[in-house]
């Protein structure tokens, strides 16, 4: 449920109003990414667009504990069940096999997601620089502006139920939904002051500082995969599929990203007690009302939507068996986001004060590419038969996009 926050801070104002079109937001609109420029009357404003189309990415883009097809059970000849692989499998990644005909697993996990970075700038200190609007009746015109640095703590928290059941031999199909509890807490303080037409500027007034929040929960993008693994020689094996990401979130409470979208991918894997696998694909997605299109000489009208941008990713790493019950695992994860909106910080001179130039410091919108890798490192314990307990640790490796230090992950999953 959503917890109503009255938001009359200027920064989610600006940001969300940048990227949600006025249709989207009337006065009784409860949504998180509406509740902001409702408040603040804010529409029009382009401090900083790209906010919410970076968030959707990110929402798109969140890992998920792999499929089944890392633990495959089997029968020996006196009718014994065993494990047909000598190691638990990946926790974030995929190798190129599957669980057998008719098989079915199951697990859940949780990962809790504190972002710290937006584009290598710290959610503790974001400076942003919003023009409020000319003040009506003044000759020449003289414009209000702000200058506020804001500390943003945002989260999430991620339930995903799982299932995979084996087609055949050589094919799966996996259904993964999650549910998520968004969270966003936002402390600001700042200046105002107003600006003429020569360049001058009044004396710079104090923001008072404030604190707003707001929360949301509810079930994300659904996640369809069907696998298909045929293809084994004597030291490595191939697996191809395709997975589906359905917009079944609330992407006006950031719990979607709003857009179908549909990611081709290919597995490569060498079986042993040290399994190295290789995982590529690339997403494409449909348009998202949380990208909007707004032409630069119209700030306040949307034209249609922006598609999300494309997703080059890629994947390293191996998994080791130390003992029969227990596996180390360990991948290079990354994304390439191709031509994607970003938040860069920008010094700009803005006006003179007594002859004094007063610089100001915000995020700027830009489009460009950039990628996001991490280091996933974790484990698999067997605790009986085919019950098994899943730990692993997300790390960031660089800053593009909006980045958390450290995502952990806790999981269960059992094999019929």
């Amino acid at each position: 449920m959503l917890k109503r926050a009255v938001l009359v801070l200027p920064l989610f104002g600006i940001l969300s109003v940048c990227a949600m079109p006025q249709s989207y937001c009337p006065a009784t609109s409860r949504k998180m990414a509406c509740e902001l420029p409702i408040a603040t009357n804010t529409f029009g404003t382009g401090a900083a667009a790209p906010f919410n189309s970076t968030f959707a990415l990110e929402l798109s883009q969140l890992p998920l504990a792999s499929a089944g097809s890392g633990f495959a059970l089997t029968f020996d000849k006196a009718g014994n069940l065993t494990v047909a692989s000598q190691d638990l499998g990946p926790v974030l990644t995929q190798r190129a096999g599957t669980i057998g005909k008719h098989k079915l697993f199951l697990a859940f996990s949780y990962q809790l997601f504190r972002f710290d970075s937006i584009d290598g700038t710290s959610l503790n200190h974001v400076p942003l620089v919003f023009n409020a609007g000319q003040v009506k009746g003044t000759s020449p015109p003289i414009t209000d502006v702000g200058q506020t640095y804001n500390h943003i703590d945002a989260r999430i928290n991620q339930y995903v139920a799982q299932a995979t059941f084996g087609l055949t031999d050589w094919a799966d199909i996996t259904i993964a939904l999650p549910f998520e509890r968004v969270s966003m807490g936002v402390t600001t303080y700042g200046t105002e002051y107003f600006v003429s037409t020569t360049g001058l500027v009044g004396q710079p007034v104090p923001i008072s500082k404030r604190f707003t929040r707001g929360s949301a929960s509810g079930i994300s993008d659904m996640v369809l995969n069907l696998k298909v693994a045929p293809w084994k020689w004597e030291h490595f094996a191939m697996a191809m599929g395709v997975e589906f990401r359905i917009p079944t979130g609330d992407e006006l409470n950031y719990l979607g990203s709003g857009a179908l979208g549909w990611k081709p991918y290919i597995v490569l894997s060498r079986p042993g007690r040290i399994t190295p696998h290789v995982n590529v694909g690339y997403q494409w997605s449909a348009t998202s009302d949380i990208y909007p299109h707004v032409p630069v000489n119209s700030q306040d009208h949307q034209t249609g939507n922006n598609v999300l941008p494309d997703v080059f990713s890629y994947a390293a790493g191996a998994e080791a068996s130390v003992v029969s019950r227990f596996t180390l695992s360990a991948d290079f994860v990354g994304q390439r986001y191709i031509d994607a909106p970003r938040l860069l910080l920008r010094t700009n001179t803005q006006a003179y004060l007594n002859d004094i130039k007063v610089a100001n410091s915000g995020l700027t919108g830009v489009t460009e590419s950039y990628s996001a890798d991490n280091l996933s490192a974790g484990a698999k314990v067997r605790i009986k038969g085919s019950l098994l307990f899943t730990g692993n640790a997300l790390i960031k490796l660089d800053d593009g996009g909006l980045r958390a230090k450290v995502v952990p992950l806790a999981g269960l999953s059992y094999t019929f």
